[in-house]
């Protein structure tokens, strides 16, 4: 079957010229011209040869006889294109509306039709987001008629109408990032973005996701595991970036844990709302560490194999705080989840310590800022690693100074005990009148 523009000469056309020849008249009991013989005989040609015509609207068709008949598609579903670049965004039009099939005719084409469809089909499965992300492969049939192309189209497609409808539109890095971290807090498994004239790479985002983790110890249980796919790979102006998250329990299970893990955190700080902010973080650091029992997994690859599954949850808050058993991750995520519930700026820190992967924090008390390693004070006690400056943490820790703060306060462990012992005054007693 084809559909193309009614010509100009048709049988109606043919058909019409007889009727103005000069013929004989032949006599056959009355007197009718031989052009309405000639009609009769036209159009019973016409029905045995399984032909017909019609109009419809603006087009003529013409069907070749056959046991199937196929629907002719409405004008606004046929594309019309007259060179490359239109043809491409053709095709990319069909995928951005996640159909099946379509159909494109071209007119006055400037170029190779046969070549430029192959062409746009491979460019749009291959290098455009949607394609790259969504399409298994393009199909299609070429329709030589008279002098332009009809094109049918055929998609087929290797996510749901769900996923690539579910795709979040973004303009800048902050916005993926605040819907990237409701995913998270939410543990889903899985969101894409299409990322438009902004730049962002696997790297930006694993950055991202390690910092939310790490300042969030009462929203978020442990850091996911994730996986990031980028379509189409390499450099363009626009990219679909598909995330994959994955969690250590069942998202019903992380929830109870989490609403365990702040009651704990809440009740701790709770026992020291009306101190100092200085002694109330010297107060959070001693309590953490007679709740805790640390575990030296950073450096030891065979406690990690002891403890199993316990291995990755001693790595977080809630592996200190409720499960009592942690390594220095987990030491300064409580540590941090403590101050946060008791109105203590504070930083988790990744460094190294005796050149070993190590975490520790970086409080704020009366506008200086303080180095507080919860995990070494817990092994060697608080004077070892409580309130020290940048001078006193050389040699032995090394950190990414130009990411964190200066640590330069004045305060100590020691004069924060001496408040600690120092005797109430009292006052005098007065005299008692006889």
């Amino acid at each position: 079957m084809s559909l193309f523009p009614k010509p100009e000469r048709s049988w109606v056309w043919a058909l019409r010229k007889l009727r103005f020849k000069r013929l004989p008249v032949l006599r056959t009991g009355s007197r009718k011209p031989v052009t309405v013989m000639l009609l009769l005989v036209l159009l019973s040609v016409m029905a045995l040869t399984g032909c017909t015509y019609m109009f419809a609207k603006d087009y003529l068709v013409i069907s070749d006889h056959q046991d199937n008949y196929t629907e002719f598609l409405p004008d606004s579903s046929v594309q019309v294109v007259s060179n490359y670049s239109a043809m491409k965004n053709a095709v990319l039009n069909l995928v951005g509306s996640v159909s099946e099939q379509g159909y494109i005719q071209t007119k006055n084409y400037l170029g190779d039709v046969p070549d430029d469809i192959s062409r746009a089909c491979y460019e749009v499965t291959k290098e455009s987001p949607f394609g790259a992300y969504a399409v298994d492969y393009i199909a299609h049939d070429l329709t030589p008629i008279l002098s332009y192309y009809e094109v049918q189209i055929f998609i087929t497609y290797k996510r749901t109408k769900e996923e690539i409808e579910s795709i979040i539109r973004v303009n800048s890095a902050p916005a993926m990032y605040e819907q990237l971290d409701a995913a998270i807090k939410k543990c889903k498994t899985s969101i894409a973005f299409l990322q438009v004239s902004t730049k962002i790479d696997k790297e930006m985002i694993l950055r991202h996701v390690d910092g939310f983790y790490r300042k969030n110890p009462g929203l978020v249980y442990t850091l996911p595991e994730m996986a990031i796919y980028l379509y189409p790979e390499g450099e363009t102006v626009q990219k679909i970036i598909e995330i994959k998250l994955a969690y250590p329990l069942r998202p019903e299970e992380i929830e109870k844990r989490m609403n365990d893990l702040n009651a704990a955190a809440y009740l701790i700080a709770s026992n020291h709302r009306e101190l100092k902010d200085d002694l109330t973080a010297l107060m959070l650091c001693r309590d953490l560490n007679e709740t805790a029992e640390n575990i030296v997994l950073d450096r030891d690859p065979e406690m990690q194999d002891i403890y199993g599954e316990q291995s990755s949850e001693a790595k977080t808050a809630y592996g200190a705080l409720k499960s009592f058993k942690a390594d220095s991750e987990g030491y300064a995520m409580a540590y941090k989840l403590l101050c946060d519930k008791s109105g203590i700026e504070c930083q988790v820190i990744e460094g190294r310590l005796n050149s070993e992967k190590h975490y520790w924090n970086i409080i704020k008390l009366s506008g200086s800022y303080y180095h507080v390693d919860a995990f070494v004070s817990d092994l060697q006690g608080m004077e070892s690693a409580f309130l020290k400056k940048d001078s006193d943490m050389w040699g032995k820790y090394w950190w990414d100074t130009e990411k964190y703060d200066e640590c330069t306060g004045e305060l100590t462990y020691e004069a924060l005990i001496a408040q600690l012992v120092q005797p109430e005054e009292t006052p005098p007693s007065e005299g008692i009148e006889e």
